[in-house]
């Protein structure tokens, strides 16, 4: 259902550097292969409805369903927390639940990053969804979900296999060059990142990327540690 390819691809976060600058690595490496998953969730399931059945652990949207879910933490707006699911009082039964949010602590611990140790973390709500947003990508899940149930959002993870699909090179560019809008600096590595995650071998220059898989090529020039030019 889910897959944690932080391990499977061997990929190590730096030894040194703080808590957070630790999670914001996480994000530069799993940051444009989330919004990919999460852009493809959102274009199959649009504005549909919703339905969440937690008893068979499963949500269903108007066009799509029975898909299985995985429950990552909930955030309470009137307390301004967010509380990982692996410490929720009513999932710790249920740990085929938790699975997905366990990885995330087994990360954190392995790694020092605070926020995915903390069962109990003071924060705003956009630090929930970013929080929700790079675990997606760290497990290669369907992308996440928010649940709106009155004060309490709870995230979700779909299954992966409700996005069945490989990303083309055209769709790899338009991805990224969305992402690196967003992201000062470090385009070249998290570039590389994301084509290693959609399975390109990679011939990187000092200033440029070639990247291949199969028939198709993809071709990145960096200036500075920007993307200056991206094409297939």
């Amino acid at each position: 259902m889910f897959s944690n390819i932080l391990n499977e691809n061997a990929t190590q976060l730096r030894t040194k550097g703080s808590s957070n600058e630790k999670w914001n690595e996480l994000l530069l490496i799993f940051g444009a292969y989330a919004l990919d998953r999460n852009t493809a969730m959102l274009e199959k399931v649009g504005g549909s409805s919703w339905d969440i059945d937690n008893r068979a652990g499963a949500i269903y949207f108007k066009k799509h369903g029975p898909v299985k879910i995985q429950v990552l933490g909930s955030y309470y707006r009137n307390h301004g927390q967010w509380v990982w699911s692996w410490a929720h009082g009513d999932l710790k039964t249920l740990p085929i639940m938790t699975k997905a949010a366990v990885m995330m602590r087994s990360i954190g611990v392995k790694h020092g990053i605070t926020r995915l140790t903390t069962p109990v973390l003071e924060c705003g709500k956009s630090v929930a969804h970013n929080m929700a947003f790079v675990s997606s990508g760290c497990v290669a899940c369907g992308g996440y979900f928010a649940v709106e149930l009155g004060d309490n959002t709870k995230f979700v993870l779909l299954d992966r296999r409700f996005l069945n699909f490989t990303s083309s090179a055209k769709r790899i560019v338009e991805i990224f060059k969305e992402f690196s809008k967003t992201q000062p600096d470090n385009h070249k590595n998290s570039f590389r990142h994301y084509l290693y995650l959609n399975r390109f071998k990679c011939n990187v220059g000092a200033n440029h990327i070639v990247a291949k898989r199969g028939d198709e090529q993809i071709i990145a020039s960096f200036e500075k540690d920007r993307v200056n030019n991206i094409y297939y």
